[in-house]
């Protein structure tokens, strides 16, 4: 499986999941071959890109919690940029408290691990789709760390309006767009919409906070500046559940990183991403488990075999080169490490022509 651009688009590739429009009606389905119909469709949609299949690769199973997940994104993200237009228009809260009810009763209870697919995105709805996204993961940790149902819902809430300065366009003035450059432009978009979310919500001034406090984690992790020292845990959760899905999904000019390389910078970076909530974003969400292929420091290729539940690094492999098998976890083998997954942009796993 390999993500390819829209406009690298030929008829004839298969694809790889389905693709659904704004009201979760499908569109296309898993494996159909696209036709020049289609890709005008898929272009029209202005979508960066889709998943496609390599010629003889079957297509992956897809369970009905898959479907689901993939239904209930192109559904609500939709709401959600209603639900912010209207935020910003009226100033007042509207349908974005009826969204975190939705997200409380979709995710707030799952006790099971699932399946955190990215979604496909375009240029004009790719800050709710990373909105949607964070506060999906939002709401698995709240309320995996048994959060109070205050904290989870205010959490909820700021992880779906974080980026409205963003939606809002908040200019800066010349000089300090010259000045800071394209990434403190987007620190300033980001705090300009929160001084705003100050009106929407003063009787809940803990969203603002959660919002304020998890861009200071994320420009301390750009610049040498202090961070906050009380650091109220709704904005720990905000900065991990932003920092993954910015990291893992398809971007703007950029390729997405994989999950095991992201989630090992935010372990190597305990002062900016608080330890509990990156391992709880672990036991939210499959990442290393049975059937993906692995790269180690060593060079070899492997394949898990058995999740280990208490360090997701350290799984059981099987080796590609020789069939044996190898418990990382064990004293003997502390020494190899998994480097990355081997995989193109999505959670299925092909080797490069060249390791053939």
């Amino acid at each position: 499986m390999k993500f390819v651009q829209t406009e690298a688009l030929k008829e004839g590739m298969r694809l790889a999941y389905p693709v659904y429009n704004h009201q979760g009606v499908l569109l296309f389905e898993q494996d159909s071959k696209l036709t020049r119909q289609s890709i005008n469709s898929i272009t029209n949609f202005k979508l960066l890109g889709v998943y496609v299949l390599e010629p003889a690769e079957p297509a992956p199973p897809l369970s009905e919690e898959d479907i689901e997940f993939e239904r209930f994104q192109a559904e609500h993200v939709y709401r959600l940029q209603e639900g912010m237009e209207a935020i910003i228009s009226s100033e007042k809260i509207g349908k974005i408290q009826n969204m975190v009810g939705v997200l409380q009763k979709a995710y707030g209870r799952k006790s099971n691990k699932m399946q955190f697919k990215q979604s496909l995105r375009s240029k004009e709805d790719y800050i709710y789709k990373h909105s949607m996204n964070v506060a999906i993961l939002t709401t698995l940790m709240a309320y995996r760390m048994k959060l109070k149902i205050e904290e989870c819902e205010m959490s909820i809430t700021a992880a779906l309006v974080h980026d409205i300065g963003k939606v809002m366009g908040a200019e800066s003035p010349e000089e300090e767009r010259d000045e800071y450059g394209k990434l403190q432009y987007e620190f300033y978009r980001e705090k300009s919409g929160h001084e705003f979310l100050d009106k929407v919500f003063a009787s809940k001034p803990n969203i603002r906070r959660i919002c304020s406090q998890a861009l200071l984690l994320k420009q301390g992790l750009y610049e040498e500046r202090e961070l906050p020292k009380k650091a109220i845990m709704g904005s720990k959760i905000l900065m991990v559940a932003d920092y993954y899905d910015t990291m893992t999904a398809m971007r703007l000019g950029k390729e997405p990183q994989s999950e095991i390389s992201t989630v090992k910078q935010m372990l190597a970076r305990p002062d900016i991403f608080d330890e509990q909530v990156v391992q709880t974003l672990l036991a939210c969400i499959n990442i290393v488990y049975a059937g993906i292929s692995v790269e180690l420091n060593t060079g070899a290729k492997a394949l898990v075999l058995h999740e280990n539940p208490t360090d997701i690094l350290r799984p059981t492999v099987l080796l590609f080169k020789d069939n044996s098998i190898m418990d990382l976890s064990l004293r003997d083998n502390l020494d190899v490490t998994i480097v990355d997954i081997v995989k193109t942009m999505n959670e299925q796993y092909v080797l490069k022509d060249t390791q053939l």
